[in-house]
């Protein structure tokens, strides 16, 4: 039983400095995950390098003695996200952060006072601490457990096709909502996606271990192997992978509400979003292009993302095989933007690397689709429950296509969406 222990989410991050004082005589640089390989729907292997993932085994003690690891929750581009018991009655949760990351926890966890930030934003950090390993040195947070992803209850729940119209209208306002507080605070999120975006719980700081494993589910593990048969002798790589652990909760889509999860890529304001690791078909024009300054415009574009797939159970551009040429395309076509001039020469030097690839006037003339009338092809050809009807779509497309602008300064403001007529 935990009883007198809490349960919370572990998360590692790790810290790349230049002096990277390693505890252990292995050399991680040596490190190569190409080796390896593991059956089981997780995180990459090649994550689990110099600067990388720690490798986390259940049962682990971290902290003093304080945080036992019972179950994987999740991964991420700079962490991987884990189930701890508290031995002294506070609930963990546990990540790797990037150097960037360790001064900015601090400046983000005084401009995020609880009074001032609505619940779709995480709860305040609980502790936090580094942790020396065979990989570097890693930032370790804890916070409140939340519950699965948007994107695995579109999965599991509505059988990989959409949400109900009104729970995504409940989402996008919400999401908006605590992405504007972001904002006001001068934060940006960097990565928003629909796997960021998770449900919000009852704490489960009174489970037992048998009701743990209830909601949560047996850790399910699989082995790492070397493909050439030989043992692992590494000590950056993990020994077996864990599948992460999906609450099983009943889902009232009139009183869902969610939170905003994974700040790795998280930066304030006043300082360069040195590199945005969105997925790359949700990520920002200016971020495939490499401005100079990347503000927190780029979580604009991916809200404006994030609507149209909660509403049509894809996201707006193609992901098959996506390239950053093949999605410029798209979103030239999609928008009906015309290319900001700073950027030709670089698109014209990704059009010359792929073979065969248009102009951007070429590009405009293949494809008479719009934001709109292919909201509205995929939302009313695709399967699912249809509880929008076209003005529904109408508005949603207006919504979706103020975002969507491949100039960031003419992106309609979160404050600005927030009295949309959809979402109103």
């Amino acid at each position: 039983m935990f009883r007198a222990a809490s349960v919370r989410k572990l998360i590692a991050r790790s810290i790349t400095t230049s002096r990277r004082a390693f505890s252990c005589t292995h050399n991680p640089a040596s490190i190569d995950a190409d080796h390896y390989t593991c059956n089981l729907d997780a995180e990459p292997l090649h994550r689990y390098r110099a600067g990388g993932y720690h490798p986390v085994r259940l049962g682990d003690i971290f902290h003093h003695g304080r945080y036992k690891i019972l179950h994987k929750l999740g991964w991420g581009s700079y962490s991987t996200v884990w189930a701890a018991r508290d031995s002294r009655q506070v609930s963990p949760s546990f990540a790797p952060l990037g150097t960037h990351l360790r001064a900015l926890t601090e400046a983000v966890s005084k401009r995020m006072l609880p009074s001032r930030f609505p619940a779709t934003l995480p709860a305040s950090l609980l502790d936090q601490f580094p942790l020396t390993g065979p990989n570097g040195v890693h930032h370790c947070l804890v916070l409140d457990i939340v519950g699965t992803s948007v994107q695995d209850v579109v999965e599991n729940r509505f059988d990989m096709t959409r949400l109900p119209g009104q729970l995504a209208r409940r989402i996008a306002q919400q999401v908006i909502r605590g992405v504007n507080c972001l904002h006001d605070h001068g934060i940006g999120h960097g990565d928003l996606h629909i796997h960021n975006i998770a449900l919000d719980v009852p704490p489960a700081h009174s489970l037992s271990t048998e009701d743990f494993v209830q909601i949560y589910g047996a850790p399910e593990t699989m082995p790492v192997v070397r493909k050439d048969g030989q043992p692992i002798v590494e000590a950056g790589i993990p020994p077996y992978l864990v599948a992460p652990g999906t609450r099983k909760d009943d889902l009232d889509v009139d009183t869902v509400n969610v939170k905003i999860v994974d700040f790795g890529g998280a930066f304030i304001q006043s300082t360069s979003a040195l590199e945005i690791h969105t997925p790359l078909v949700v990520r920002a024009p200016e971020a495939i292009f490499r401005d100079e300054y990347v503000d927190t415009r780029v979580d604009l574009w991916g809200l404006g993302c994030m609507i149209f797939e909660l509403v049509a159970g894809q996201p707006p551009f193609d992901n098959i095989l996506v390239t950053p040429p093949s999605l410029v395309r798209q979103m030239l076509t999609l928008t009906g933007d015309a290319l900001p001039e700073r950027w030709h020469a670089k698109w014209q030097a990704m059009s010359d690397r792929s073979t065969g690839r248009p102009t951007i006037e070429e590009d405009e003339e293949e494809d008479l689709r719009t934001l709109q009338s292919w909201l509205e092809e995929v939302y009313l050809e695709g399967e699912g429950e249809a509880g929008l009807d076209r003005d529904d779509l109408r508005r949603v497309g207006g919504l979706v296509r103020s975002m969507l602008r491949l100039e960031p300064g003419e992106r309609a403001s979160t404050r600005l969406a927030l009295r949309d007529e959809w979402l109103a």
